[in-house]
């Protein structure tokens, strides 16, 4: 086994470059000013002297001038502050500022049980975090600070609910050449989506857009994501995007009177960014995915089309991931980076009328030879449990994989309706969290990715499934079934030895499949899971399932499932998460206690909520597999050892 370690540890994405490096944009110049928080109020730093002023004097703790809404909490325990919240007009005259009230919300407490400076007292600080069902709700409001007359403008705006993310922090708020400012509304169901105009001289304010519908709606590809919308101002025209054809997409808007213009994009597809818009040729360039008829719905490629809805064109024809790069209007061309997870990379310039393509930058082979090392995925399609709707994943198989064998299976998930997992790219790895379980191939399993019903960029009533249900942990029923095609297909899958694991939204779906399926899963890594949706930020389940009557004993609890729990079950959590409290999985364990269930808990000492490139984490998460699953010993106390600039915890 320790020659497998090995071959797995090669393959964490820290020690391999599995992919050509995208182009770097040039080193910027250092700007001429720096906004910073002090005192709750908002500074700005003269970067060519060194002097520094404060921008207002009357922010107070939990109700500062340029909060972020940290669903996150990023950095809390480093006490590492975030950049402010504020965003300069064109002109540089005005700011628009955010400010997040959580005077009043309940505080959760965290508490370091070992302190970094070496005390042996713990130290506990608390945070502002609501509860579904709490009274008192995070709020969120914009303001602009006149910086010749020193004035602040009050939006007079209700205050938006800000238990999840704010509208600063996903490019919700913009400036147009007039210095009017722009923000995107949402309600605390995330039913209502509005536009607003604010102008900065009068303070007066009004609804250019406003649109509700059923389950969540949000004004881009994806529920927690970056909103897509451009101001044309000079054509008196705005682009929004809108779900409300059942799939995302662009809409004309007169941007004086909010009167819809015309559909700009239409059909069973899903545009995913606005790349650029031609003021000239009254051309929008757009990426979108679910229109190729020949591939993967999830496959992005680049189109352009004429502002009035006519003249769509397909620029970037391969069946493959297009990610676009470095699109000038003046030169009329862009870079395209373009591949799946079985073909190799192949960069290119094209020609942005056309789509023909004018110079190779890097071609197959190359990328090939930047990518050998890595442990390339099987694609699949199957049926989701409906038994008519595909779902498409990868399969990780050993690097010395014998078809005359059979392995284990271990699922990998995250369960959360806001995010694909699947890679679509030649050698991606994917995030901070999913690309650790991709080595587990190399100790001899078989890892199973796949995107079910209720995640983005499949139209609304695919993502709609999820809506409501957030008790089916991550589509988990569709997973089962998709497993159980493929243990038919390949004769190496052992489908009477099954894993699951996953993290955050994937530890509470992991867990939980532990007990609504305990004869199909045998072994479980669940890490930093959200286990009781009543013990999460309000925002999530506001948003994801309805409001929550906490008093209520939901489905979406575990206590009615814990009997059901047979198999091998490993709880890890960081003492210092923020995000998901420790106590979601002391309160789990504390059930199956009650129940005198078996189980593994590890507790990891100053971590936070993202812990999946901690190599301690990860030697765990590869040793209960091995020994449990494999049904190997694993090598004692195998250390890995990343390199020098590895980003470990």
């Amino acid at each position: 086994m320790y020659a497998r370690y090995q071959r797995a540890e090669r393959q964490l994405s820290w020690h391999l470059d599995a992919t050509a490096p995208a182009e770097k944009p040039p080193a910027g110049e250092t700007p001429p000013e720096t906004f910073f928080l002090q005192d709750n109020n908002l500074w700005v730093r003269d970067n060519s002297n060194g002097s520094t002023r404060p921008l207002t004097t009357e922010g107070e703790p939990h109700f500062a001038y340029g909060d972020y809404a940290d669903f996150y909490r990023v950095g809390l325990m480093e006490n590492r502050p975030l950049p402010p919240a504020v965003l300069p007009s064109k002109d540089g005259r005005y700011l628009a500022v955010q400010r997040v009230d959580e005077r009043w919300v309940s505080d959760m407490p965290l508490q370091q049980a070992v302190p970094l400076d070496g005390s042996p007292r713990p130290r506990s600080t608390n945070y502002k975090m609501a509860l579904p069902g709490d009274q008192h709700y995070p709020q969120l409001s914009l303001c602009i600070i006149d910086r010749q007359s020193g004035r602040i403008i009050d939006s007079d705006r209700p205050s938006q609910p800000a238990s999840l993310v704010g509208p600063m922090e996903t490019g919700a708020v913009r400036w147009s050449d007039d210095n009017t400012l722009y923000f995107i509304e949402l309600d605390r169901a995330r039913q209502t989506v509005r536009l607003i105009r604010l102008d900065p001289v009068s303070g007066c304010n009004n609804i250019v857009i406003e649109e509700t519908g059923q389950g969540n709606i949000y004004p881009g590809p994806m529920p927690l994501g970056n909103p897509v919308f451009a101001l044309l101002p000079e054509q008196d025209t705005l682009i929004w995007y809108s779900h409300r054809s059942g799939w995302g997409h662009l809409y004309r808007y007169q941007l004086s009177t909010g009167a819809c213009l015309n559909p700009i994009t239409g059909g069973r597809y899903m545009v995913t960014q606005l790349q650029a818009v031609d003021d000239k040729t009254q051309t929008v360039f757009f990426t979108a995915c679910g229109n190729a008829s020949d591939g993967n719905p999830y496959y992005e490629q680049l189109y352009r089309a004429k502002l009035d809805g006519s003249a769509l064109q397909c620029l970037t024809p391969e069946t493959a991931q297009h990610d676009i790069q470095s699109l000038c209007l003046n030169t009329h061309t862009f870079i395209d980076r373009f591949s799946r997870v079985d073909l190799p990379t192949t960069i290119v310039r094209r020609h942005s009328e056309t789509g023909d393509i004018l110079e190779e930058l890097l071609g197959e082979e190359a990328s090939r030879q930047q990518a050998k090392a890595f442990n390339h995925p099987l694609a699949f399609t199957a049926k989701a449990a409906d038994q008519q709707t595909d779902l498409y994943g990868v399969i990780y198989r050993p690097g010395d994989v014998d078809s005359t064998k059979t392995y284990p299976v271990i699922l990998a998930l995250y369960g959360t309706p806001h995010e694909c997992i699947v890679p679509r790219r030649y050698g991606e790895t994917s995030d901070k969290v999913r690309d650790i379980y991709r080595t587990l191939a190399e100790l001899g399993f078989i890892v199973v990715m796949m995107d079910p019903r209720g995640t983005p960029f499949r139209g609304k009533a695919f993502h709609d499934v999820a809506y409501g249900n957030l008790q089916k942990g991550g589509g988990i029923d569709d997973q089962v079934h998709v497993l159980k095609q493929l243990g038919q297909r390949h004769s190496w899958m052992d489908i009477n030895r099954i894993g699951i694991t996953g993290h955050s939204g994937g530890g509470f779906a992991s867990a939980r499949a532990m007990m609504t399926h305990g004869d199909f899963f045998k072994v479980c890594v669940s890490s930093a899971g959200n286990h009781d949706q009543r013990l999460y930020a309000a925002g999530w389940a506001d948003t994801f399932q309805g409001f929550l009557n906490p008093d209520d004993d939901p489905p979406l609890t575990y206590q009615h499932l814990v009997d059901k729990l047979k198999g091998k079950l490993l709880l890890i959590h960081g003492d210092v998460d923020a995000n998901v409290p420790l106590a979601q999985t002391l309160q789990l364990t504390s059930t199956l206690i009650d129940h005198n269930k078996d189980f593994d808990v590890l507790i990891l000492p100053n971590r936070g909520h993202v812990h999946g490139q901690d190599n301690y984490f990860i030697r765990r998460l590869w040793d209960y597999f091995v020994k449990h699953l494999l049904e190997q010993t694993p090598p004692k106390e195998y250390l890995i050892k990343p390199p020098a600039s590895s980003p470990v915890n």
